[in-house]
């Protein structure tokens, strides 16, 4: 497994890479989370396409039962009209500042996630 810094300001964070660790996310995340979190799945269509199952199955195998919500794919989706919509839907599906989100893709949907 490789260990990488990403300097981001105001926060550098540690990304992991490794084969095979979307199928071992849930087993990492309860490592870290408690079992009664509230998890939220944040993703974009075609992401969801190809990637979605394996995260969602490996999250309930860990006892996690996500909720996933979609947004918009593509830098035009980056718009705070979006932002808006994603929370009022955590409001409704009864996300509060306990709650985790996680980002099943990159560029916007990591952007918005990270907001």
């Amino acid at each position: 497994m490789a260990q990488v810094t990403i300097h981001v300001p105001p926060r550098p964070y540690q990304a992991r890479i490794e084969n095979g660790l979307l199928a071992r996310t849930g087993a990492l995340l309860a490592e870290l989370l408690p079992q009664a979190s509230k998890l939220f799945v944040v993703t974009a269509p075609p992401i969801r396409r190809r990637w979605g199952a394996k995260l969602l199955s490996s999250l309930a195998s860990a006892g996690f039962k996500p909720q996933v919500l979609q947004m918009p794919d593509g830098e035009p989706a980056k718009k705070l009209a979006n932002i808006e919509t994603l929370a009022e839907r955590l409001v409704r599906l009864g996300a509060d500042r306990k709650a985790v989100l996680l980002a099943l893709g990159g560029g916007v949907v990591g952007d918005v996630t990270a907001s």
